[in-house]
């Protein structure tokens, strides 16, 4: 069986839909937590040390709440769409950042790939907002 034209382009919005209402769930469930946390997500092996520079350096902030790194093997932008991470370690060209809001943090011009931290602009919570400050600064 092949899908039609119009068949693929309503299955790829309703894959887009259900992440987001899964994603959406997946924050809800942690705001209404006792035990706070924020949530970045990276390719394991791709960002070199800078995931726990970023943690530890976070972690020394005031107010700080608990981190917990999620890694996967390729294409972590889709962590960020199925809600599995409330910001996410990109390499542009390599990652998808279309739909997300985008802050550069390093770019290696010998290999022509730029580092930078995305996330759902729909969800920047106080705790992401820290976050993303102190990914700047490291």
């Amino acid at each position: 069986m092949t899908l039609t034209e119009p068949g693929s382009a309503l299955l790829a919005e309703g894959r887009a839909i259900l992440n987001a209402v899964a994603a959406a769930e997946r924050r809800t469930r942690q705001a209404a937590t006792d035990d706070p946390k924020v949530v970045p997500g990276a390719k394991a092996g791709a960002s070199g040390e800078l995931p726990a520079k970023l943690r530890d350096a976070y972690a020394a902030e005031p107010g700080a709440v608990g981190v917990e790194l999620v890694l996967c093997e390729s294409q972590p932008q889709l962590l960020l769409r199925d809600g599995q991470a409330d910001m996410a370690l990109l390499h542009e060209p390599y990652d998808s950042t279309v739909g997300f809001d985008t802050e550069v943090l390093h770019s290696q011009d010998q290999i022509a790939v730029t580092t930078v931290i995305a996330w759902p602009p729909h969800s920047r919570s106080r705790a992401v907002a820290d976050l993303i400050r102190v990914a700047t600064r490291v």
